[in-house]
This record gives C-alpha cells, sequence and structure tokens, in this order.
C-alpha cells in the first residue's frame, strides 16, 4: 500500500510539473521523464536559504529520518538536451511524513568554459552547442509546505475491509 501511495503521488507530482511547464510555455513537456531521488540530492539547494534549510531540519526530527530516506519526486531534462539527459529539474516535491515540500528554483545548464543559460533556453541552440553544456545548477527562488491530500494513503481498500 505504502509503494502505491508513493507511485500515485509520484505520478500526481511529475503530471502537475508537466502541466505547469505547459501553461507557461516551456516546449519541452514530450521530454520530460519521471524520477525518484532523495532529498540529500537536493541539499546544495537547501542550503541557499538558511530559513529552508532550518524547517527542513525540523521535518527531518520530526519524522526521525535521515535526507537519503526522504522521497523526493521531481523530472529528468529528457533527450533533447542530451548531455544533460539524466539531470532533474526543478519543481521537485519532497514527502516529509503527511506534509510535502516543494521546491522551485531557477534550472541552469553550466557549460564547459563556465558559461551558464536557463535550461529551457538551449532548446533554441544548435545540437552541437547544447552538447558544450554537462551539469545543471540551481538558483533557489521559493519552497512551500503543504499537507498530503487527505484521500491519499487514508483509504481502506475493499479487501481490507472484509
Amino acid at each position: 500500500m505504502g509503494k502505491y501511495i508513493h507511485w500515485t503521488l509520484g505520478l500526481i507530482t511529475i503530471l502537475v510539473g508537466v502541466v505547469r511547464v505547459a501553461t507557461v510555455g516551456w516546449e519541452v513537456q514530450p521530454a520530460l521523464a519521471g524520477g525518484s531521488s532523495s532529498l540529500a540530492e537536493w541539499q546544495s539547494l537547501i542550503e541557499q536559504s538558511e530559513k529552508l534549510r532550518e524547517e527542513v531540519a525540523i521535518a527531518l526530527r520530526v519524522v526521525s529520518r535521515a535526507p537519503e530516506e526522504v522521497f523526493c519526486v521531481g523530472a529528468r531534462i529528457g533527450h533533447p538536451i542530451e548531455s544533460l539527459s539524466g539531470f532533474r529539474i526543478t519543481p521537485v516535491t519532497c514527502r516529509f511524513g503527511n506534509w510535502m515540500l516543494e521546491l522551485e528554483a531557477d534550472n541552469l545548464a553550466v557549460q564547459t568554459d563556465g558559461t551558464v543559460l536557463p535550461v529551457e533556453q538551449l532548446l533554441d541552440r544548435p545540437v552541437a552547442e547544447r552538447a558544450r553544456f554537462t551539469t545543471v545548477r540551481f538558483q533557489l527562488q521559493r519552497w512551500r509546505w503543504y499537507p498530503v491530500a487527505p484521500e491519499l494513503g487514508q483509504g481502506v481498500s475493499e479487501k481490507a475491509k472484509n
């Protein structure tokens, strides 16, 4: 049941991200691929804000978990930018018990010579130029906490009732 809830929540988060991307005109929605990660993978983003770092530390204590044990869902860049296809981008959502943390940041592609461009601008560049971008970094913009939807994780299946 717990894996089903995580899978469902992950799917919902990915779909919301794709809808957000589509509504602002970013044309990579077909390239986005789902993916789960741990909160530990987002530590450098969290460290950009003292307030966020403190909030996350409190949440980790409340749920008695290490960052490696907190499940997060986001999207991968995908194949139109082959050199960055394995990288995750924001927004990303992490679950802390009955609370979700959504992180939003500017997704920045970094070229081998140090040139930085927003990831979405790379699609307008020639394929050969895209290949010179080899890593992604983030600039934190905002975050929000919200409760897990009551209908998720509190239901009882028909089999369990019988």
